[in-house]
């Protein structure tokens, strides 16, 4: 005779056991009466999902509660007999719980590929038709999954649920994955619906609006331009990204929503709006008074669409033309030093005793022997009044634009050792300029590399035109190198690259350059610490060389391939000069953009003698 000892296996623990196994692989008819045995609640738990998982219909005819709940909880999906009739079962019930259950359930039938999209579709939108917030929001986000979008759900079914505090967020997802753009416009557009919903709501629509739409997005944003300028420029640069730029006609309007909120990046607007410079530069010079409160975002506006690469886009010289007037020249002179403008330099010599300290910063970056003329003037016997107060900055600039021995040698003789500028104290004891044209003398042009590192090692400022050419020679040295790949070889080519110790003498020079407070070349004024002015000087050499009309498509491809290693936030707006007309060769290159042949004048190698 069989006790019920023996029935559960003679304990509570060995009744667990005959349980999990049950889900797993369910025994013979009939199954040990779990219900009327006097078992811990754990095991009956884990008796009533080994039902479940057998015959899903057990969930209709158990009673709602606790032990029902752990149960449904507990259940994986791969477990159950019929898993998508559980999920049937678990929707059908009139219960929170269970109904969440169900969407659980759903999820993994789906992702264990035992349950059609269509199907799964249809269950959670029966979910969904009285679903409580809690629910609708993660149903809501299960129909954004890429399963779900191959049958578009109609926008009916969101609406009701833009207004929910807890849904509402799910919902305009999920409409812009189901591409309902109408809604999403409604919501935006709506000042009664919260305002983090409406910036969500416009910044969505950037992945389904059109051209033809610019105008109304620019429309809905200028209603509240501090809330919505943000999310309006996100939407317009996805919309770019995806081929649908704004027109000439829309620039006014977008160059006011970034005048209004100055949080709107101005890199993105001046990428948005490329294809439509002329207009933007036009509007950014032409559509306000000198005295205008908006000039300081105007500038930054403009220097960064020069930060784009515009060609010949006159944006320096229409900076520069404003500078005599401007009742302020600061902001005009902070962004003719960002720009580079070397043109303006007589005008920014002009303003030096109306503005001298940004005066000063300004030619630092655009000066020249005009710059130093001036300079050795005014701080020639007594000081000119206006630069009195930047003296000690005055005198900085002047040595450091002071390249001719005899004139840094004459200055140097009016130098006062106990009041001595900090950069120029730091520039003392630089290499020697004859011991340096002998050294050059020396160099073996054959082995280019060792020329290189001996020369940056020893070089200063004045050996960076010499540098370059060596750099030149070592590309092409490296190309020609090149082994030959062997036939029907199963190994990808081998990429021909400048040898590290090349680049690294280049980043060490400019490093030392750097912690002497050089200012030339220009490119040492963006570097924040001597690793970004390695950076930067590597990056000017190489596209210095990128634009010479003698280098070959195999020397581009392979400066090209240098640079990628370079993080400098000018390559972008030179390497457009090298993108005319792409070749094979550069195509081959996993560059931020392919090799062409540049635009630009040439530049002599370096001979030693």
């Amino acid at each position: 005779m069989v006790t019920e000892a023996d029935e559960w296996g003679g304990s509570p623990e060995a009744a667990l056991a005959m349980a999990q196994r049950y889900v797993r692989s369910p025994g013979p008819e009939p199954w040990p009466r779990w219900r009327t045995a006097d078992l811990p609640v754990p095991v009956r738990i884990a008796w009533l999902r080994a039902e479940i998982a057998s015959d899903p219909a057990t969930v209709s005819n158990e009673r709602v509660g606790e032990l029902l709940y752990q149960a449904v909880h507990g259940l994986d999906a791969a477990d159950v007999a019929d898993p998508e009739g559980l999920a049937r079962e678990l929707a059908g019930q009139d219960d929170a719980v269970l109904r969440g259950e169900a969407l659980r359930v759903t999820r993994e039938v789906l992702r264990l590929g035992l349950f059609a999209p269509a199907r799964a579709r249809r269950l959670l939108l029966a979910l969904l038709d009285d679903a409580a917030p809690d629910l609708a929001a993660d149903v809501l986000r299960e129909l954004t999954e890429p399963w779900a979008l191959f049958d578009p759900v109609p926008g009916e079914w969101f609406v009701r649920f833009i207004g929910d505090p807890v849904a509402a967020d799910q919902a305009v997802e999920a409409a812009a994955r189901h591409g309902r753009g109408e809604l999403l416009r409604e919501t935006a557009a709506d000042p009664g619906r919260p305002p983090a919903l409406r910036r969500r709501a416009l910044e969505l629509l950037g992945s389904l609006a059109i051209r033809d739409d610019v105008g109304d997005l620019v429309h809905i944003a200028s209603a509240d331009p501090l809330l919505l300028a943000v999310p309006a420029v996100r939407c317009l640069r996805q919309m770019h990204q995806r081929g649908h730029f704004p027109g000439d006609e829309h620039v006014p309007a977008i160059v006011a929503l970034a005048l209004a909120d100055h949080s709107v990046d101005a890199d993105d607007v001046a990428t948005l709006l490329y294809t439509a410079r002329h207009a933007l530069l036009r509007e950014a010079t032409t559509c306000a008074a000198p005295d205008d409160a908006t000039w300081p975002r105007r500038l930054e506006l403009l220097v960064a669409l020069a930060a784009q690469g515009t060609g010949g886009l006159p944006i320096g010289d229409a900076v520069a033309a404003l500078l005599p007037v401007a009742p302020d020249p600061v902001p005009f002179l902070e962004a003719i030093r960002a720009l580079r403008h070397t043109e303006a330099e007589e005008l920014v010599l002009e303003t030096l005793p109306r503005s001298p300290a940004a005066a000063l910063d300004a030619l630092e970056a655009v000066g020249g022997e005009r710059t130093a003329a001036v300079l050795r003037e005014g701080l020639a016997g007594e000081i000119a009044p206006y630069l009195v107060p930047v003296r000690h900055r005055a005198l900085e600039l002047l040595w450091h634009l002071t390249e001719d021995p005899e004139a840094r040698r004459a200055l140097l003789d009016r130098l006062d050792p106990r009041d001595l500028a900090a950069r120029i104290a730091s520039d003392l004891g630089g290499p020697d300029v004859r011991e340096l044209a002998l050294l050059r003398a020396g160099l073996d042009p054959d082995r280019p590399v060792d020329a290189l590192c001996t020369l940056a090692r020893n070089g200063d400022a004045s050996t960076v035109p010499a540098i370059a050419d060596l750099l030149m020679r070592v590309t092409s040295h490296v190309q020609e190198d090149q082994q030959p790949q062997p036939p029907h070889s199963l190994q990808p080519p081998q990429a021909p690259q400048i040898p590290p110790q090349a680049v690294a003498a280049v980043r060490e020079l400019a490093g030392r350059l750097y912690e002497r407070g050089k200012i030339r070349p220009r490119c040492l004024l963006d570097a924040a610490d001597a690793r970004e002015a390695g950076d930067a000087l590597l990056a000017e050499i190489a596209l210095d060389l990128l634009e010479e009309a003698d280098a070959s498509p195999a020397e581009r491809a392979v400066l090209l391939r240098m640079l990628l290693d370079v993080p400098y936030r000018r390559i972008r707006e030179r390497i457009h000069r090298c993108c005319a007309t792409a070749t094979a060769m550069c195509a081959s290159t996993p560059s931020r953009c392919s090799l062409a042949t540049p635009e630009g004048g040439t530049r002599g190698r370096y001979r030693p003698d």
